[in-house]
């Protein structure tokens, strides 16, 4: 009987000695990942941060620091994503809430316990690329780059075919385009004007069901740069008969910048080209023998 009473008292220690052993493992494995953790958030590999919570997560479900912990830095990211929207800082917006989203389904255990929804990612991401879009667009358009502005926004409509407000805005920007052509224009400032109507019209087989909403079609442009082209080719001819050769190549020169494969373009650019290199070769002659 003693010695039954000893045995069991000895498998006692021996399992409360296991239970606490466990403990301590797992403490220490918790404090471990959180610390490591903290790091990798402070150098601001979030990703990684991430990774180290999920997989002690998954090993200790349970655990009530843990959980806390992870969850805290959860919103701590969405929080950063939210001030980097808040200062109009998109890229970095874009970044977060991305981040967010594709981890979104590692949440779905303790997700009702978040202070934002998987759609609120949905809709900020959205938003940031559509504002941030229209920052870098407008910029280009300020800039005359105007080919820049087209592929940001042909981009964002291929990532968001069916929305409005990017659809809207995109129609806006072409638009002003076409309005700088039409200004350029009217100040007769026909080279600009031509570059920017070929642009229009170069990408509009590409804008599909966008045509019907624009103010101009592939006409249109098509007769500005025939308009741009025709004056162009007029003043050049004035210049090259009046003996100003140089001045006639530049300004057909202008004119193959928005219509290179015009021929009759080409070959009078090519001749007075021809013709301005045998008379300075005449004036070196003329010089060298006097």
């Amino acid at each position: 009987m003693i010695c039954l009473r000893r045995v069991l008292i000895f498998f006692s220690v021996l399992l409360l000695f296991s239970f606490s052993s466990c403990g301590y493992v797992k403490r220490t494995q918790v404090k471990s990942a959180i610390d490591d953790a903290h790091k990798k958030l402070s150098s601001g590999d979030f990703q990684k941060a991430l990774d180290t919570y999920q997989l002690v997560y998954k090993k200790y479900p349970k655990d009530p620091e843990m959980l806390k912990e992870y969850i805290e830095t959860i919103e701590s990211m969405k929080n950063r994503g939210d001030k980097a929207f808040d200062t109009e800082n998109f890229v970095q917006a874009q970044i977060t809430y991305d981040l967010l989203l594709k981890n979104f389904s590692r949440f779905s255990d303790f997700a009702n316990l978040l202070s934002f929804k998987e759609n609120f990612l949905v809709t900020k991401l959205r938003m940031s690329r559509m504002l941030q879009a229209e920052k870098e667009a407008r910029s280009f358009l300020k800039s005359g780059d105007f080919q820049k502005g087209i592929d940001i926004y042909r981009s964002l409509i291929q990532q968001y075919p069916s929305d409005t407000t990017v659809r809207n805005r995109y129609i806006s920007l072409l638009e002003s385009i076409k309005a700088r052509a039409d200004l350029d224009l009217k100040r007769k400032d026909f080279a600009p004007a031509g570059r920017t109507y070929r642009i229009l019209l170069e990408n509009y087989s590409s804008l599909s069901n966008l045509k019907r909403s624009l103010s101009y079609n592939a006409g249109l442009l098509d007769a500005g740069i025939k308009i741009c082209r025709k004056i162009l080719f007029e003043d050049g001819l004035e210049q090259y008969r009046s003996g100003n050769l140089s001045q006639a190549i530049s300004i057909w020169r202008n004119i193959l910048t928005f219509d290179p494969e015009n021929l009759e373009v080409k070959k009078a650019t090519d001749m007075a080209t021809l013709q301005s290199g045998n008379l300075k070769k005449i004036n070196l002659d003329d010089t060298r023998r006097y």
